[in-house]
């Protein structure tokens, strides 16, 4: 029998609660709250013969791209029994959401996967970089050029949103965040949130729970919006590892402290890569913001998103039409690439990951520029 998907309902809960205590929670329980979506979320269950056999979450999110709000899913807790697995039942999942969620307005969906190898046979793939950085506190750099650090709890979170809503102009792939969305992020870790925020008004924040003392610190998110609210972020974090060491925290590919600051005995990795999908090329391609004039044609092969489209830009605006040739050719997944811009279209090209024209791939590589994507949330 074919696998179909429809919404969740009360009657899904303790089925639901039972399969993501398998996938997610080593078999420990959860509660009816933890089942039960969040604000911004909506559950799917995978149905075979009548009876579940999977079940996914699809968060309401946004992907920034030129300063511009990309409609994105963020689909997560994907999970399917272990009886079910290996039956298709996750492939018809992410087939329906390919299909399915760019009829209801998505352009682009997210995602962070057990196996980028599996997820990459659906047309999902990784943009971007998170660069975790573990520092022992000795290697932090001193500076008397720092703002003043005010301590709060979470809920002083308004405060750190203008900076984060600035910051998250500079990146490709952001969530930008509602102010529900802020308010229910730090869920059960929320009453021991510590927020620090740097300057009046800030020039960068940092979160965190405090570790055990004299063990690893680690920093749940930072951002800023000037090189002096980022020395002052170190500042604080040397402070903090005076008896929680070494410090460790996340920054993007175009990392000011790797810029700046890298030192024997830094421990640098990349981690946690998100991987993108487009679910409707001529709407993500709209959302670019060209500075320039240009056309070329594209052939962007997939089942579901593929196609073959004329694309004209100018600083008025973006048309984008069907063509019956193209002169650049693509998959799926390196057109998101492209599209986000880390990596970019001409790093793909120069690969052999673009067939191109090289008339054409210089018309585009003008609207598709280079540009460092990055994601905070973690869903």
């Amino acid at each position: 029998m074919a696998v179909e998907i429809r919404e969740f309902t009360d009657a899904d809960e303790e089925w639901a609660a039972g399969v993501w205590s398998i996938a997610f929670r080593d078999g420990l329980p959860l509660t009816k709250e933890e089942v039960e979506p969040a604000f911004g979320e909506e559950h799917f269950v995978a149905e075979r013969d009548g009876r579940p056999v999977g079940l996914f979450s699809v968060h309401s999110m946004t992907a920034t791209r030129d300063g511009n709000a990309i409609p994105c899913a963020g689909i997560a807790s994907v999970a399917v029994p272990p009886e079910e697995r290996r039956s298709g039942v996750a492939e018809a999942m992410m087939n329906w959401c390919a299909n399915e969620l760019r009829h209801r307005g998505f352009a682009i969906g997210s995602l962070y996967a057990f196996s980028e190898a599996y997820y990459r046979k659906f047309g999902w793939e990784c943009a971007g970089h998170r660069v975790s950085i573990t520092c022992p506190s000795s290697k932090l750099p001193e500076s008397d050029d720092v703002l003043p650090i005010a301590r709060h709890s979470y809920d002083a979170w308004p405060q750190a949103k203008t900076v984060y809503d600035a910051f998250a102009k500079r990146y490709s792939g952001m969530n930008c965040r509602s102010d529900e969305g802020w308010d229910k992020m730090r869920g059960k870790s929320r009453d021991r949130t510590l927020l620090f925020l740097a300057g009046d008004p800030p020039e960068a924040y940092a979160m965190l729970v405090l570790a055990p003392w004299r063990e690893k610190q680690f920093i749940s998110e930072c951002a800023w919006t000037t090189a002096r609210g980022h020395r002052s972020l170190l500042a604080l974090f040397r402070a903090l590892g005076v008896n929680r060491d070494p410090i460790e925290w996340y920054e993007p590919s175009d990392s000011p402290f790797l810029a700046s600051f890298l030192d024997y005995g830094v421990e640098v990795s990349l981690t946690r890569p998100v991987m993108y999908r487009v679910f409707d090329v001529p709407k993500a391609i709209s959302y670019l913001r060209p500075t320039t004039s240009g056309e070329f044609t594209i052939r962007v092969a997939d089942s579901f998103a593929g196609g073959t489209w004329r694309v004209k830009y100018d600083p008025a605006g973006i048309v984008v039409t069907q063509a019956d040739h193209a002169e650049i050719t693509m998959s799926l997944g390196h057109f998101t690439q492209a599209l986000l811009g880390e990596p970019s279209l001409s790093d793909l090209a120069r690969q052999g990951l673009a067939e191109a024209d090289p008339v054409a791939l210089q018309s585009a590589v003008r609207l598709f520029t280079p540009h460092p994507t990055y994601c905070m949330d973690f869903f």
